[in-house]
């Protein structure tokens, strides 16, 4: 049992183009009511008071609504004012499988909803596929300190051919790691998942060893295919790895999804924003970089079903996509 988590939340509706933006942006949105919701305030205070979370369950406004609740998050705050009401959330995730919509229970009549239920904002019982998920991750100064460390060791790094700072990736990946259930190990895994590979090979991994731990270390040697200057061959390199990844543990394979999902996305931005001379900055040009993503999508597979994975997928498909058509 999650015991951050209220008994109660409340069920609503959204489009689910919106739900799928907020969820792909980082998982926070903001929902705006047009009278004052005291009813679900009061139940936010409440939940407050114990130190616990209100969960927010969402179905599809569409046509399709009898899916069921498609998606969860947190409240965060609840705003009242005389022109509304606006409802803050983060930590928007799918639920799968989803939940019938009878299977929610009103808290003000103790029945169930219909299964084609419209009215949005009802408080009602959470249920217990909610309560029994994983609970929520609270980060320690651990955390603070591996990003303090991140941010020395790549002082003066931007991501290739920009001028973004190279911390920028790493927070991105650890917000993806933290979105698909990494624990606090894998979360600083994701910051320093560079550190060996750009910022002091195997002394690096030494010296994360004993500042964070074996498991990081663990991890983040596992996420690096180079610690030798200069690096060996690109293509021989990225082969390598690719064979690795079918051995690699859970954790790993989640730090370095995550890597690829926030890189592949920025391939993605940059590739509808100036076409085929994005690939003019990577070493495997574009034959090599298609390759070498879809085949890190592949061998990702080998690990199961993943929502993880599954998102890259989407993205590795759209990159291929409008690659093909820049190249025709």
């Amino acid at each position: 049992m999650n015991e951050n988590l209220s008994s109660a939340c409340v069920y609503t509706i959204r489009h689910s183009r919106e739900l799928d933006a907020a969820h792909s942006s980082g998982g926070s949105g903001e929902l705006q009511e047009r009278s004052p919701w005291t009813t679900g305030y009061k139940l936010l205070q409440e939940a407050r008071a114990n130190q616990q979370r209100v969960p927010l369950l969402f179905a599809p406004a569409e046509a399709d609504i009898m899916a069921g609740v498609i998606y969860w998050a947190l409240i965060d705050d609840i705003a009242l004012a005389p022109e509304g009401t606006t409802v803050r959330y983060s930590e928007l995730k799918p639920l799968s499988p989803k939940l019938p919509l009878t299977s929610l229970i009103k808290l003000s009549t103790s029945e169930p909803l219909s299964e084609n239920y419209i009215r949005p904002y009802v408080p009602c019982r959470t249920p217990s596929e909610i309560l029994s998920s994983t609970p929520m991750l609270v980060l320690s100064e651990r955390f603070e300190r591996a990003l303090n460390y991140a941010t020395v060791i790549h002082a003066g790094q931007f991501r290739k051919a920009t001028r973004t700072p190279y911390i920028g990736h790493l927070l991105g990946v650890a917000s993806i790691a933290l979105e698909y259930g990494a624990d606090e190990d894998a979360t600083i895994a994701a910051l320093l998942h560079d550190a060996a590979e750009d910022a002091g090979g195997l002394g690096r991994i030494a010296d994360i060893r004993a500042r964070f731990g074996d498991t990081v270390a663990v991890i983040v040697e596992g996420c690096t295919d180079a610690v030798t200057v200069p690096k060996p061959p690109w293509r021989k390199r990225k082969e390598k790895y690719i064979a690795h990844v079918a051995s690699a543990d859970a954790a790993t394979i989640l730090v370095s999804a995550s890597d690829k999902l926030h890189n592949a996305r920025a391939i993605l931005r940059d590739l509808r924003a100036n076409g085929d001379r994005v690939f003019d900055r990577f070493n495997g040009k574009k034959e090599g970089t298609l390759w070498y993503y879809r085949s890190l999508v592949t061998a990702f597979r080998e690990h199961g079903k993943s929502e993880l994975t599954d998102e890259l997928d989407r993205v590795v498909a759209e990159i291929e996509r409008l690659a093909a058509t820049s190249s025709s």
